[in-house]
C-alpha cells in the first residue's frame, strides 16, 4: 500500500482545495478511457487515486489515517490492501482493512469490498482455531453483493 499522500502528490499538511485540484488532474491523467493502450495499469492507478482522495478529504478518515499512517503503511507490507495480506511474521496484516482504501467498490470482484472483507473474516476465524478454540464451528460466510439479507 502506497502512501494517500504520496499517491496524490501533495503534501501531508495540503488542504482541501490543493487536495481536489491534485486528484483532478491525476484523475483526468489516469482515466481508463483516457489509456486504452495501458487498460490494467490505468485502472489500478485510478482506483488508487480514488481511494487517497475518499481517505483524505474526509475530515474524519484523514485524521484516522494520520493517527496510524505510519503503523499502515509499515503494517502492508509494501503491497495493496487487497494482496499484501500477509506481514513479514507470517500473520495476517489487519492494519490494512481499518480504511476504504482495502477495497475498491462494492462488486464481488478481487479488489471488491465482499472479497476484501471475506479474507479477513476467514484469516481471523482461522487465527482463532489454530490458537487453541478447538471444537469451536466455523465463523459464517460474509456473503456477496447480490446475497439476499436474510442469508
Amino acid at each position: 500500500m502506497r502512501c494517500h499522500y504520496e499517491v496524490l502528490g501533495v503534501e501531508r499538511d495540503a488542504d482541501d482545495d490543493a487536495l481536489k485540484k491534485a486528484y483532478r488532474k491525476l484523475a483526468l491523467k489516469w482515466h481508463p478511457d483516457k489509456n486504452q493502450d495501458q487498460i490494467e495499469l490505468a485502472t489500478e492507478t485510478f482506483k488508487q487515486i480514488q481511494s487517497a482522495y475518499a481517505v483524505l478529504s474526509d475530515k474524519h478518515e484523514r485524521a484516522w489515517y494520520d493517527d496510524h499512517r505510519e503503523a499502515i503503511l509499515r503494517g502492508a507490507g509494501g503491497g495493496s490492501a487487497g494482496g499484501g495480506d500477509e506481514d513479514d511474521d507470517g500473520g495476517f496484516d489487519l492494519w490494512a482493512y481499518f480504511s476504504s482504501s482495502a477495497y475498491s467498490g462494492f462488486g464481488d470482484d478481487e479488489r471488491g469490498f465482499y472479497a476484501a472483507y471475506s479474507r479477513v473474516f476467514e484469516a481471523v476465524d482461522k487465527a482463532e482455531r489454530d490458537s487453541g478454540a478447538k471444537g469451536k464451528p466455523p465463523a459464517p460466510e460474509l456473503g456477496r453483493s447480490d446475497a439476499a439479507w436474510s442469508e
